[in-house]
This record gives structure tokens, C-alpha cells and sequence, in this order.
């Protein structure tokens, strides 16, 4: 998995590549974890399920990164393996996904904070097939 930071005057962000969007998008909440800590410990002791309801690409993309940030700050809780399904219903045209994330809360002392992320934004984010690869590009507020 490559992540790349992404320079932004007042911010931080990141762009993650991967085969399909739902290995991009699993991708997307690691590089979340790669800004908001040091190194991302590898435990599988809990497991949290979400699923959304969404517009398009880059609206699941603000809301499973949106997630992932409110399970840390509330819960403590870092995922290590993180699985994205994406259907979509005919009816209303709206994306259907559900979030897996593998992982363990942890207490405030045994996490090493690279940054404080306050939020995730639209700002300059992209999802896109770029030569065959998907590339997803996020940038937070710090």
C-alpha cells in the first residue's frame, strides 16, 4: 500500500492508490491513521461494522474517513484491517456500502499523535481511475 502526503498551506492531506475503489477507499482510512498517529499498532480484538447510504464517490469516501475519525476520538479505537463492500440500489441511485473495520481501542497513553485532526473536508478531494489504478485524495482539517 503507497501513501503519499499531500502539502496543503494550512492543512495536511493524503492520496492513497489501490486495484479496485474498495481497496482504495480501505486504503484511504489507513492513510487517516497514518496523519492522526506514529505507526498503527496490529490488534484484532474488536470489530466495528457501518453501513452508508451515499451520493457518489466522494461523499462514502467523507463519510467512512468522517467515521473512522469519530470511532478514534470517542472510542479510542484504531482499525488495522479495514474491508469496504459497495452495491448500489436501482431504485434511488444511491450507493450502498458497508464498512469492516478490524481492529482495538486503546487508552490515550499508548498512542503517539502525529496530528490532531479536527476533520475531514471536500477540500480538493478526489476519487478517480487514473491508468488502470484508483487514486483517492483527501485533505483534513488540522
Amino acid at each position: 500500500m503507497r501513501i503519499e502526503e499531500v502539502d496543503h498551506p494550512a492543512d495536511i492531506g493524503f492520496r492513497v492508490f489501490g486495484d479496485t475503489v474498495e481497496q482504495t477507499l480501505g486504503h484511504a482510512a489507513k492513510g487517516l491513521y497514518s496523519l492522526l498517529m506514529e505507526s498503527v499498532p496490529d490488534r484484532h480484538s474488536e470489530q466495528r461494522t457501518v453501513d452508508f447510504e451515499c451520493e457518489d464517490l466522494c461523499a462514502l469516501t467523507y463519510d467512512l474517513l468522517e467515521e473512522a475519525l469519530v470511532l478514534f476520538e470517542t472510542e479510542r479505537f484504531v482499525a488495522s484491517s479495514v474491508r469496504v463492500s459497495i452495491g448500489q440500489n436501482r431504485r434511488d441511485g444511491l450507493l450502498r456500502a458497508r464498512l469492516d473495520l478490524d481492529g482495538s481501542c486503546f487508552d490515550e497513553c499508548e498512542l503517539v499523535r502525529r496530528y490532531d485532526v479536527k476533520a475531514v473536508t471536500y477540500h480538493e478531494m478526489l476519487v478517480e481511475k487514473q491508468d488502470g489504478q484508483w487514486m483517492i485524495q483527501v485533505i483534513v482539517d488540522i
